[in-house]
């Protein structure tokens, strides 16, 4: 039996490591909120079959988007809604 050639051997990595990642490219490039947990499972617990199942079970995943708030959601000073307070407006001489 011949050892593999070093290019060989280097083909093999390029070609196994995205592989190997794809559960974190994934979860990337979906926007996942959960992305930074599915990589450090994929990195630490890749290597086992299911560690990198269960990553790329999480990557495929439903993804939870927060909608940005609105004008209506947006907290209001309590102040700015008082009715009877003192007016803003000079006082009418009469």
């Amino acid at each position: 039996m011949t050892p593999l050639p070093d290019v060989m051997i280097a083909g093999l990595i390029l070609l196994a490591l995205p592989i190997y990642l794809m559960p974190t490219m994934v979860a990337m490039f979906r926007s996942h909120h959960w992305a930074s947990s599915i990589a450090v499972i994929n990195i630490f617990l890749g290597w086992t079959l299911l560690g990198w199942v269960a990553a790329l079970a999480m990557a495929v995943s439903a993804v939870h988007r927060v909608p940005p708030p609105t004008a209506a959601l947006r907290p209001v000073s309590p102040f700015s809604l008082r009715q009877d307070g003192p007016s803003n407006h000079p006082a009418k001489v009469a």
